[in-house]
C-alpha cells in the first residue's frame, strides 16, 4: 500500500526539483510549516532545494495549520505545508494533497474490541479541540456517540 505513494512523493520531488534547476530561481520563499511536517518532509526537500536552486533561500515558519492558512491568506508566508481546512478553501489558493493520514486510537495490546469500544470503557487523550486535527476526532467522537 505504501510503495505507490512513496513512488509519488518521490516523483514529485524530483519535478520539483528539475523545475526548479531549469527556473534559476532567485530570492526568498518563505513557507509556513505544521509541526508534522516540519519533520517529515522539510529536512529532505531543502537539502534538494539547496542543491537545485543555490540561489533561492528558503524561510520556514513553524505553526499550527489554522494559523498558517490565516498567514497565507494575509500574505505574510509564500505557502504552507499543513492540514487541509475543514472549510472550502479560498478560489485564490491552489492546493495539492501530499499524502493522507487517517485518525487512530492506540492503546496498550491489553484493550481489545472496536475503537468505539476501547474510546467509550477507557479514559483517552485526545487532539486540542480547537484545531483542525482536535475537531476530526472530535466530530467521530460525536458521531459515535462516544462517552467515557
Amino acid at each position: 500500500m505504501l510503495l505507490p505513494k512513496a513512488k509519488a512523493l518521490v516523483k514529485d520531488k524530483r519535478s520539483l526539483i528539475e523545475t526548479t534547476t531549469d527556473s534559476h530561481l532567485k530570492g526568498t520563499l518563505n513557507v509556513g510549516v505544521n509541526s508534522t511536517s516540519l519533520l517529515a518532509y522539510i529536512p529532505s526537500t531543502l537539502q534538494y532545494l539547496r542543491t537545485a536552486a543555490p540561489d533561492a533561500k528558503f524561510s520556514i515558519t513553524p505553526g499550527n495549520s489554522i494559523d498558517l492558512y490565516q498567514q497565507v491568506i494575509d500574505g505574510d508566508i509564500d505557502a504552507a505545508i499543513m492540514m487541509m481546512p475543514l472549510g472550502d478553501i479560498l478560489k485564490s489558493l491552489q492546493y495539492w494533497i501530499l499524502r493522507e493520514e487517517p485518525l487512530a486510537v492506540i492503546c496498550h495490546k491489553s484493550a481489545h474490541g472496536t475503537a468505539k469500544k476501547i474510546l467509550s470503557q477507557n479514559p483517552y487523550i485526545g487532539y486540542y479541540p480547537s484545531r483542525w486535527g482536535g475537531k476530526i476526532a472530535e466530530s467521530y467522537v460525536q458521531a459515535e456517540a462516544i462517552t467515557s
